[in-house]
C-alpha cells in the first residue's frame, strides 16, 4: 500500500469545517426544511422536541461531526476498513452535509445512525461468540427506545437480525433476548407511569412531494442520492470480491455494512415521505464502500480523487440550495 495516501487528521478538520459551513448555510437558506410529522409510536419524534430552531440545527450539526469522528475510533478498534486514516469519517461527513434533509435540523436520521454505530460497536466483537445474549439484548434495547420516538428504528430491526446471522450469533436464546430488548423500554415506561396507554398512536405518514422541499429540489435530491448509491453499490461489489479471499472476520464486518446500502435504499423507496431517517446511515455505508475501493485497490493520487468527490458533492448541494 505504498501509493495509498488518504485523508489525515488535518484533512478531517478541514472537512468538518466545510461540513459545518454547508449545514449552517443550508439551515439559513432553507429555513422551512425542518420536519413536522409525528413519526413516534408513544413519544414525540425528534422533529417535535421543544427546541428552538437554531439549537436544533446546532445540536444536529455537532452530533453529526461527533458521530463521524466516532466512526474513525470504531474503525480503528474493529479494523473494518483496512486503514486507520480519516477517509471514512471525512466521506461520511461530506455525504451527509450535502443532503439538507438529514443535516439541517435534529431528526431521526442522526439518531438512527448513532444507534447503528452503537450496534456495530456492541455486536461486532461478539462474532462467533457462544453466548451473545447480553450484547443482543443491549442492542435491541436501544432500538426499542428509538422506536418510541420514530418508527424507522423498527424498520431497521430485521436488518440487525440478519446481521446476527452473518455474525454467527443467531440462536433461539439471542432471538428471545432481541425481542425482550425491544419490549423492555415499553414495559418500563408503562410500569413506571412514564407512558400512558393513550400515548400510543399510529405514526404519521406523508408523501415526499408534500413534504419539506419543492418538487424540483426533490428531483435533484433523488437523482443525486440514486447516483451516489448506485456507484457505491458497484464499488461494494468490486471490493466484496477482493474481501472474499481474506480473513472471515473483517469480511463479515464489511459485508454487513455493504448490506446496509440496498436495505436503506429499499426502505427509502417504500417510505419515501420519511426517507431522511435512513439517509445518514446510508451515507455511512457508502463511505465505507468508497473508502474500501481506494484502499483495497491501492489507487494512486487518492487525495485527488477525494477532492473530485468533494467537488461533486458541493455541486450537488448547490443544486438543491440554489436551483
Amino acid at each position: 500500500m505504498t501509493s495509498y495516501r488518504g485523508t489525515g487528521s488535518a484533512g478531517f478538520t478541514l472537512t468538518a469545517l466545510l461540513a459545518a459551513l454547508m449545514m449552517g448555510a443550508a439551515a439559513i437558506l432553507l429555513p422551512d426544511i425542518s420536519h413536522t410529522a409525528d413519526t413516534g409510536i408513544c413519544l414525540p419524534s425528534p422533529d417535535l422536541w421543544p427546541l428552538a430552531d437554531w439549537s436544533s440545527r446546532l445540536i444536529n450539526g455537532v452530533a453529526i461531526i461527533l458521530l463521524a469522528l466516532s466512526s474513525w475510533f470504531l474503525n480503528r478498534n474493529l479494523n473494518i476498513v483496512r486503514h486507520s486514516d480519516f477517509t471514512l469519517p471525512s466521506l461520511s461527513l461530506i455525504f451527509i452535509a450535502a443532503n439538507p434533509l438529514a443535516s439541517c435540523s435534529l431528526n431521526a436520521s442522526t439518531l438512527l445512525w448513532g444507534v447503528n454505530l452503537l450496534s456495530i460497536a456492541i455486536l461486532y466483537p461478539a462474532y462467533r461468540a457462544r453466548n451473545a445474549a447480553q450484547e443482543v439484548f443491549a442492542t435491541a434495547t436501544f432500538f426499542g427506545i428509538g422506536s418510541m420516538m420514530d418508527y424507522s428504528f423498527l424498520v431497521m430491526t430485521p436488518f440487525w437480525i440478519l446481521a446476527m446471522g452473518m455474525l454467527k450469533i443467531l440462536r433461539l436464546r439471542e432471538i428471545l433476548a432481541f425481542l425482550m430488548g425491544l419490549a423492555v423500554p415499553y414495559w418500563i415506561g408503562i410500569g413506571f407511569g412514564l407512558i400512558r396507554l393513550q400515548d400510543f398512536h399510529w405514526p404519521q405518514f406523508s408523501t415526499m412531494l408534500t413534504g419539506f422541499l419543492p418538487p424540483s429540489d426533490v428531483a435533484t435530491m433523488l437523482v443525486g442520492i440514486s447516483l451516489l448509491t448506485l456507484v457505491g453499490a458497484l464499488m461494494a461489489l468490486n471490493t466484496a470480491i477482493r474481501l472474499y479471499a481474506g480473513n472471515p472476520r473483517p469480511r463479515t464486518y464489511n459485508y454487513i455494512i455493504y448490506l446496509m446500502i440496498p436495505y436503506c435504499a429499499i426502505a427509502m423507496a417504500f417510505d419515501s415521505g420519511h426517507l431522511a431517517a435512513y439517509l445518514a446511515t446510508l451515507c455511512f455505508a457508502l463511505a465505507v464502500s468508497y473508502s474500501n475501493l481506494f484502499i483495497l485497490n491501492n489507487i494512486p493520487r487518492t487525495r485527488l480523487w477525494l477532492s473530485l468527490i468533494y467537488l461533486l458533492m458541493i455541486t450537488y448541494w448547490c443544486l438543491i440550495i440554489f436551483a
